[in-house]
């Protein structure tokens, strides 16, 4: 038999191994999901998986590299494949110029009628047409194949969500809505409506969309004939479009604003005072009955709705409009107006913008310059809790840069999952994952006490816990224990160490010094997702990659004469599928592409080693196509 030596899979350009935490705790960060897609799979997904897309564009234009990323809620583990695509049909052409506004670009997704798809635009400078010229591509997740759907030197404006994309005109014509599968013209002209236009309160709805995810089209600017869209531009129902402006009244008020949802109807009344102060009057009325909800003065106020009606969010700025106001935040029942929370905005400035992960959760954006100093938070009302989240991340997260195949139900904290690993065994959750915040990991305390064998008990003033021999015990005021009503939430720290789960490496990797048999762990399938390989040696570097279509792509270098390439089935060696006979010129790097390999998901590939007697082996994994399991 021969001598193998195996050579370390890697995949290139790996952007997450700067957050592989282990405790046996390891944590991959990665940017918030778009709240739209997340109910996209409700009551048929085994896992919950958010998946996230990187186009690499080469320097020199010869290739594009897709690099996809899935990720489990269930346990916070990630895994990563890179595409390939060398067609020169797609690829970036030279005389559009070589300099681009990103090599590296964060993709949309959606899951369309067809499967779930990722798109990007490149833009490339300084070429002959002395003018930006856009590339818009699709990456297809049930074909592994690249598209490029439109080139176009004017500014391209994608809406993913619904199938379309906009050709966009400065005002000298209206805009052109084209079908993202074809590319045939949709509309020229109208308006898209999408949830977050009306949980802002700046429309209303009739009927309101039974689902949270829907597009409303009007084709004309007196939101005349709108319809509800169906991806790819379809006319589906026909939706009645209010927008709820301000005009005046007989009370003597300078305008007022009205805004039906469901049985609730929301007045605001307002009347000029002085420069930038406003008497205001706002009140609710259900079922006949009024409630004032504010009676004072104010800079602005404005009201959001959440995606199910369960709340009305009531805004009012004090101070001035040049951006250092501070904003009250008002939280009523929208079914019975009772006042259910009240904030001041975080760093005394005001708010600019709210977006809702949830009927439960909702982000606040601050007016700031510099937006990355004063991040904003995840506000969970029911426990009426904030958990600040990087801006960078949050921006991501808004701007549909990846997708989630689950909703946020029992979630306080939708963005940095944390995987928690003893061994090869993996912590399930049950529902919020483990997350980074400040810096400090926190772990739901239901699911890591019962993994690890853990007997705690949370007291007026202290959490104490056992665990075999040893105990541990933390004052509750000073824990920074989050209390979200359906799990607590604790950092690790001292109590985990003397409880004998150390972290170690700086990759919180908890060495278990218990040594605890019959951990409530489940057990991991490794089921490694690797496509790219690239074998390193002192002397030269071989390219070896799988194909979706199950066809081999080599790059050897310094080989000289005729050799064997030989693929197994497995990596035992055992079922060899074919011999492949290769033959090098001296001093040549050797290009092959082989036929279809009959293969299922795995193949190993033998290659001799130069000079050494010895054969090298690489194993390759075709990846799962199922976007619902991990």
């Amino acid at each position: 038999m021969k001598s193998v030596h195996n050579v370390d899979r890697q995949i290139k350009w790996k952007k997450v191994t700067a957050h592989l935490i282990v405790l046996v705790l390891l944590a991959c960060i990665f940017p918030g999901p778009h709240y739209a897609g997340a109910e996209a799979a409700v009551g048929t997904t085994k896992d919950k998986i958010r998946h996230e897309v990187d186009f690499l564009f080469a320097e020199n234009m010869d290739k594009i590299t897709v690099r996809t990323v899935k990720t489990s809620f269930d346990t916070g583990e990630y895994k990563a494949n890179e595409y390939y695509f060398k067609n020169p049909t797609y690829l970036p052409k030279p005389t559009n110029g070589d300099d681009f506004d990103s090599f590296i670009n964060k993709a949309s997704l959606v899951n369309s009628p067809t499967g779930l798809k990722a798109y990007a635009i490149l833009e490339q400078y300084g070429g002959t047409a002395k003018e930006v010229v856009r590339t818009l591509y699709e990456y297809d997740y049930n074909s592994f194949s690249l598209r490029k759907v439109v080139e176009s030197k004017s500014p391209i404006i994608l809406h993913e969500y619904i199938g379309l994309y906009v050709i966009y005109t400065y005002f000298e014509k209206p805009n052109q809505y084209y079908s993202l599968a074809d590319n045939k013209l949709i509309s020229t002209g109208g308006e898209l409506i999408r949830p977050e236009d009306v949980e802002n309160s700046n429309y209303t709805l009739s009927p309101q969309p039974k689902t949270r995810d829907y597009t409303v089209f009007c084709p004309k600017s007196d939101l005349k004939g709108c319809y509800l869209m169906q991806y790819g531009g379809g006319k589906g129902a026909a939706v009645k479009v209010t927008l709820n402006h301000h005009k005046g009244d007989s009370s003597g008020m300078d305008g007022d604003r009205v805004i039906t949802v469901d049985s609730t109807k929301i007045t605001l009344q307002s009347k000029f005072i002085k420069y930038l102060s406003y008497k205001w009057n706002i009140k609710g009325t259900v079922n006949g009955k009024s409630k004032v909800l504010f009676d004072n003065t104010a800079t602005d106020a404005r009201t959001y709705i959440s995606p199910n009606h369960k709340y009305l969010l009531l805004i009012t700025d004090q101070g001035t409009l040049n951006g250092y106001s501070s904003s009250v935040v008002h939280i009523y029942n929208l079914k019975t107006l009772e006042l259910v929370r009240k904030y001041d905005s975080q760093y005394k400035s005001n708010v600019t913008a709210v977006t809702w992960a949830s009927d439960e959760i909702f982000i606040i954006e601050y007016y700031f310059s510099n937006p990355s100093k004063y991040p904003p938070s995840f506000y969970y009302i029911p426990a009426g809790i904030s958990l600040q989240i990087p801006y960078m991340d949050y921006r991501d997260w808004k701007e549909h840069k990846s997708w989630d195949n689950f909703t946020y139900e029992k979630m306080i904290f939708p963005a940095l999952p944390v995987a928690i690993r003893s061994g090869n065994a993996m912590v399930n959750y049950q529902s919020q994952p483990a997350f980074l915040l400040k810096g400090q990991y926190y772990v739901p305390l239901k699911e890591f006490a019962a993994a690890f064998h853990i007997q705690y008990a949370i007291g007026a003033k202290e959490i104490t816990f056992t665990r075999g021999s040893r105990s541990a015990a933390v004052t509750l005021q000073g824990s920074g224990i989050v209390r979200a009503g359906f799990n607590d939430f604790l950092p690790l720290g001292s109590w985990n160490k003397a409880l004998g789960l150390k972290v170690i490496d700086g990759r919180i990797t908890l060495s278990d010094e218990e040594q605890v048999s019959g951990l409530g762990l489940s057990q991991e399938v490794y089921d490694p997702q690797a496509v790219v390989v690239n074998v390193n040696t002192s002397d030269r570097v071989d390219d070896i990659v799988l194909n979706p279509n199950k066809t081999l792509s080599l790059v050897l270098r310094n080989y000289t004469g005729a050799f064997n390439l030989e693929v197994y089935a497995s990596s035992d060696l055992n079922t060899l599928i074919t011999t492949i006979p290769l033959e090098a010129k001296s001093g040549e790097t050797l290009t092959y592409t082989t036929a279809v390999i009959p293969m299922d998901r795995t193949v190993t590939i033998v290659l001799p080693d130069i000079g050494t007697g010895l054969y090298r082996s690489v194993t390759l994994y075709l990846p799962k196509s199922d976007i619902d399991t991990f």
